[in-house]
C-alpha cells in the first residue's frame, strides 16, 4: 500500500466529519494510527506476494 493514498484517505475522512471538534479528533486519530495502518498494509502486501504463487496448488489435488 502506498503511503500517500493512505494519508489522503485519512485526511479526507477527517474532513468529511461535521463540526470542527470532530474533524480535529479524527485528524489526530488518523495521525495516531497512520503508522500502524501503513505497517499492516506493507505486511499484508508481502503476505499476498508470498502466498500468491502457491494459491492454486491445493485447489485441484492430483491423486
Amino acid at each position: 500500500m502506498k503511503k500517500a493514498p493512505l494519508f489522503n484517505s485519512l485526511i479526507s475522512f477527517a474532513l468529511s466529519k461535521a463540526g470542527a471538534g470532530l474533524k480535529f479528533k479524527y485528524f489526530l486519530m488518523g495521525l495516531t494510527f497512520y503508522f500502524l495502518l501503513s505497517r499492516e498494509g506493507l505486511t499484508k502486501k508481502q503476505d499476498e506476494l508470498s502466498s500468491g504463487s502457491q494459491a492454486g496448488d491445493d485447489i485441484y489435488p492430483l491423486f
